[in-house]
């Protein structure tokens, strides 16, 4: 993570460990801890009071996405238009 052009390496340990963004999501609703995810999957919860925003001066380290397309949809214009969206979307 960084702040001010400081860098703090942080481990995360815990008794809980998921591979779903709606998982980590719904489990910091719940009251289990912190959850590093893009603000678009929180908005409502933000809005609502449910979930509140924590250590908003930090930065995190990008991390990468990729859409992986099959070669018969390489040339679809629906697919290039959700990628373009996706790539808006998560910046």
């Amino acid at each position: 993570m960084k702040r001010r052009g400081a860098t703090k390496i942080v481990k995360i340990v815990g008794p809980l460990t998921v591979n779903s963004s709606m998982a980590i999501v719904s489990a910091a609703a719940a009251g289990l801890g912190l959850a590093l995810v893009p603000a678009v999957l929180v908005e409502q919860q933000l809005r609502s009071g449910n979930l509140v925003s924590v250590l908003e001066d930090w930065e995190c380290e990008p991390s990468a996405l990729w859409a992986l397309v099959p070669q018969h949809r390489q040339g679809s214009r629906a697919v290039r238009l959700l990628v373009e969206h996706l790539q808006r979307a998560l910046r």
